[in-house]
Order: structure tokens, then C-alpha cells, then sequence
């Protein structure tokens, strides 16, 4: 499970960048494969004890792919914008900023 999350923290960090390129690298690196094939088997041979324990095996890690998804995408647009405010001040926050003064 350790290469599934790493295969989705690269994903993610190619779709911010947006490079094809990367994403396509962590779907190589992606272990989700070897559950697809074992369901396909599984279904063609009519050995549904296998697609069952494939297929239970492929929506556990859908829902890591996901959630190592999402934790990725909340620290980074957290600690970006956050990051971004301080640095980079707009109009918008001079003028909060000057109206906190002011009241």
C-alpha cells in the first residue's frame, strides 16, 4: 500500500504542475493493476470467490488512492495560500488589513 500512496502523492503533484508526463510515470508505478487483472481472471474463468476478493481488494485501494489524495491536496492548498497571503499581498488583504487598523 506504501507504493499506491507514493503512486498518488506523484498523480496529484503532476496534475498541480500539470504535466502528462508525471501523471502518466505514477499510473507505470501504480500497483491498482494487478487487482484489475485479477478481476478480469476471476470473471472469465467464473471463479467469482476470486472477483469477489479482487474486487473488495480493488475498492480498499480506491478509497487510499483517494484519501491520499485529498490529504495531499488539503496540506498543499492550505499551506500554499496561506504562504501565498504572507508573501504576496493583494489589493484585497492591504484593504483588510487597513480597515482592521482602522476599527
Amino acid at each position: 500500500m506504501c507504493v499506491l500512496v507514493c503512486a498518488m502523492i506523484i498523480a496529484s503533484v503532476g496534475l498541480n504542475m500539470s504535466s502528462t508526463a508525471v501523471i502518466i510515470g505514477a499510473m507505470l508505478i501504480s500497483p491498482i493493476m494487478g487487482s484489475i487483472l485479477a478481476s478480469a481472471y476471476g470473471n472469465v474463468s467464473a471463479d467469482y470467490s476470486l472477483l469477489k476478493n479482487h474486487m473488495l481488494g480493488f475498492g480498499l485501494q480506491i478509497a487510499i488512492s483517494v484519501a491520499a489524495a485529498s490529504i495531499y491536496f488539503f496540506l498543499y492548498y492550505n499551506i500554499f495560500f496561506t504562504f501565498n497571503l504572507i508573501l504576496m499581498p493583494d489589493l484585497f488583504n492591504a484593504g483588510d488589513e487597513f480597515h482592521k487598523k482602522n476599527n
